[in-house]
Formats: structure tokens, sequence, C-alpha cells
């Protein structure tokens, strides 16, 4: 029975051990993920702090709050901004962790909300009364003992009504996991369900907005490969009783690392669309862009540049706000023409390889299941005789040259239904010159353009060719001519 009674006693305070020394790494763990975040670039005038951290020994009490200081403090005028915007968090340790949602093994378990208590008194009863007394954003998340994370944003239902408008939201949810210690990959889930808006001006709707987004890795820590998958349904926009824009969507997009430079693409896809004011009628329609042989170095020195121009202009306007630091202004001025100078290099010398580095486009539209128009074109970068140029050379460049660094190929097709009654007579003077086909029902054109070479639905022409028809079709006016405002100008001098 001695025995038994050790044992037990043995166990409970290995269990009471755990729990406290899986506390204290949650403690840390809390405080490092915080101080990891960066709100402004390159300063500390705004950042998150765990200003409160009661460690228990089940649990633990937090406080994560926007503290602003440094020069923005000082713009303040002496009002107290600390504490007024906080994140209060319940922390359950593990191993054995006792939750809200029930026992689990793991490091730890989170319960998250925005604390109201510290607004003022107006800003506090309006949130109340449209969050029905909850916190306008609320949140949990796990921590594994292998370093996982899995965590969910909320922002509870809304429904108000006021003279100004209303307003509904049945749901807005993110969900993020991280499967490992490791910060990537980084996975997220969104979903938006019954948001809706209506005012003076006109009503908004959507019926729901669900999707990823997911960060697999991060290039040198600045550049991120992504994909991304996003599905709405019902949005509709309303002016006057008259639907001005309504459609489901499709969104797809993702980046790829091929070793050396990066390809990618992004393609929307709609549906049940209504869009009268479009020029084009249609009901469905796509538009996509693939994108091949993007230097990768070049990318990342192009973040960095653009991360510290971000940091360089920050510094610059807070300085202009407060009034202080106007001594450095001269040396940011000369900071920020130096990046501007570094950045427009690398996109000139570095950020594209001659003869790999290709963009293509495709648009559709269709009404009624029938195709109505659509667009492919696809530009391979050849650079000048091979090579990159200096941003200063690619400048002094004259047209014929810059004709030379692309190889372009376009191909248009459109139905007669689309074609303005006005530019039908202008459609077939081009026909007649070889422009364009006419092909029963609709207009086609297919253009290969390199250097001075044109080759324009078969026939072979020149840039110079293609000017003159172009000037003898469309003639410009005699020198004689007087435009509309010198004949309005002699008017008034005649009068």
């Amino acid at each position: 029975m001695k025995g038994l009674l050790a044992l037990v006693l043995v166990l409970v305070l290995g269990w009471l051990g755990a729990t406290w020394y899986v506390g204290m790494r949650a403690e840390e763990l809390v405080r490092s993920e915080v101080a990891n975040l960066e709100l402004l670039p390159g300063r500390d005038d705004i950042v998150l702090d765990v200003v409160r951290y009661d460690r228990g020994l089940f649990s633990s009490q937090a406080d994560t709050c926007l503290v602003i200081q440094g020069d923005l403090a000082a713009m303040a005028g002496g009002m107290d901004l600390a504490g007024a915007l906080c994140m209060t968090s319940t922390i359950f340790h593990g191993p054995l962790i006792l939750s809200e949602d029930g026992v689990s093994l793991g490091l730890a378990a989170t319960r998250d909300a925005f604390d109201t208590s510290t607004l003022p008194p107006q800003g506090k009863a309006m949130l109340d009364e449209i969050f029905k007394g909850r916190s306008p954003l609320e949140g949990k998340s796990y921590y594994g003992f292998d370093g996982s994370l899995a965590a969910t944003l909320e922002i509870p239902p809304v429904d108000v009504e006021s003279p100004m408008g209303n307003l509904q939201l049945k749901q807005f949810t993110v969900d993020m996991v991280r499967p490992s210690a490791s910060p990537y990959p980084l996975n997220s889930y969104f979903t938006v369900k019954g948001f809706h808006t209506e005012t003076p001006k006109g009503t908004v709707s959507l019926d729901s907005l669900t999707g990823s987004m997911d960060v697999v890795a991060m290039l040198d820590d600045e550049v991120p490969l992504t994909n991304a998958n996003f599905t709405s349904k019902g949005f509709r926009y309303v002016q006057n009783e008259l639907t001005l824009l309504a459609f489901d969507a499709i969104l797809q997009a993702n980046s790829q690392d091929k070793g050396a430079v990066l390809n990618g693409s992004t393609g929307i896809w709609l549906d049940n669309m209504q869009a009268p004011l479009l020029p084009v009628p249609m009901d469905s329609a796509y538009i996509g862009m693939d994108f091949e042989g993007i230097d990768k170095a070049a990318l990342v020195r192009l973040n960095r540049i653009s991360r510290e121009l971000d940091e360089v202009q920050t510094a610059m306007a807070l300085s202009a706000m407060s009034g202080e630091g106007s001594g450095d202004i001269n040396q940011q001025i000369d900071r920020l023409q130096s990046l501007m100078d570094d950045m427009m290099s690398v996109l000139s010398e570095k950020l594209l390889k001659p003869g790999d580095s290709t963009i293509s486009m495709k648009m559709l539209a269709d009404l009624d299941g029938k195709r109505q128009f659509s667009f492919d074109s696809k530009a391979r970068y050849l650079g000048l005789e091979g090579k990159n140029l200096p941003f200063q050379e690619f400048m002094l460049l004259d047209e014929q040259q810059l004709n030379a660094m692309l190889d372009m190929t376009v191909h248009l097709d459109v139905a007669d239904a689309v074609i303005p009654p006005p530019l039908v007579e202008t459609l077939h003077a081009y026909e007649e010159q070889g422009l364009i086909l006419h092909e029963g029902e609709r207009w086609r054109g297919d253009i290969n353009a390199r250097g001075e070479t044109l080759l324009i639905n078969g026939q072979v022409m020149t840039v110079t060719e293609v000017k003159a028809l172009l000037d003898q079709l469309h003639p410009a006016p005699e020198g004689d001519a007087l435009s509309m405002d010198e004949e309005a100008l002699m008017e008034m001098e005649i009068d």
C-alpha cells in the first residue's frame, strides 16, 4: 500500500513538475512569437509587446499590447497611448492541457480576445452594441511538442441597422497551420459568409468567400513561394435597384522555384456575370497571366531594396510630422536616390534573362455559351544582341532598338456582335490591307513581331510599311486645318 501511495505521489509530483516546466517554456514561446513581429519596417516606434504575463501552475494570463514610442509617442502631445490596444490571453499549460476545448496533449493552448475595457466609453459602447457584448476579435491556438502551431482568428457575427445603412456579417474566420517548428510552410484558410452592407449609395453583398493561402517557402527570408486558391459566390453590387456588377469567381495563383529562376501563374475565372456597363456583353470570363525566367537573386535583391525604401520613407515621414531630425533629411534624400538607382540597375541588368524570360496573357469572354472575345499574347525578352543593358543606356535606345528586344505573338478573335457599328467600316478597310481577317461572323488577327519584321496573318511586313498603311487609312489633318480649340479662340477674338 505504501508503495502504491509512493508511486502515486511520484506521478503527481512528476506531472506538476512537467506542468511547471512546460508553463515556463510556454512563456518563452509566447514572448518569442510576439518579439518576431515587425509592424513598421525598420522602426520600433510601433511594436507589439507582452506587457503583462502572470504565470501560474496550470495556466497563465497575458496582455499583448500595441506600444507606441519614440517619434510617434512624442507626436501624441503627452497623450498616454500605452495599453490602449491589447489582446488578453489565457495560456493553458501542457503536457496535459485542460482548456475550454477539452483535454489534449501538447505544449500549450491559448484563448485570446481583444480587450475593449481600455477604450474610451463611447468606443467601447459602440463595439459592445455591434458585437453583442463579445470581443470584436477572438482567437485560439495550439502549440505541439514538435513546434507545430494551429491558430484561429475570428470576428463575431455582426447585424447592425442605423440611419446611415445596414451591415451584416455571418462569419469571418482565418485558420493558420504550421506543421513543424520551421516557419514554413505556413498554411492559411479564409472563410467569409453572409456579408451584406446597404447605404444610400448602394448595396454590396457577398454570399461566401473561401480559400487558402500557403506560403511554401521563403527565399533568403525575402521572397515567398506561394499557392493561393480562392472561391467566391454571390458577389453583387446594386445601385438604384440596378445590378451594376455581379459574379462568382475562382482565383488560383502560384510561384515556383526553378533553381536560378522563378516561374509563376495567376488565373481568374468569372461566372454568372452581370455587368451591363462593360463594353463587351458577357456572362463568363477568364483572365490569366504566366511568367517564366525571372532571376531569383535579382528578385530577392529588389525585395531588400524595396524594404529599405519603405524604412527610409517612413523615417522621413515621421521626421516631417514630428519636426525633429531635420538635419538628417539630406542624408535620407541621398539614400533614397541611391536606392532608386540600385533598383533601376537591378531591373535593367539582372531581373530578366535574355532568351529565357517570358510573359503570357490570355483573356476570354463568353455569352450564352458562345465565345465573344479572346486575346492571347506571349512576349519573350531577347535583350539587345542577347545582353542586358545598364539603365542609362537602356533609356537612350531608339524605337528600332527597343523593338529588337522582344519577340511577341498576339492572337485576337472577336465576334461580329461585339463590334460597335461605327467601327465596322474601319475594320473592312483594315481587312483590305491584310491587317485583319473576317471569317464567317468573326474578326481575327495573328501577329508575330520581332525587331522590324512583322508577320501579320501570314503576310511578312515591316514596321515602316504598317505605319505607312495606318497613315494612309487615317490621314493626319492638313497643315492649314484648324483644331477645334484654335477655331474657338479665333471666334472669341472676332467677337
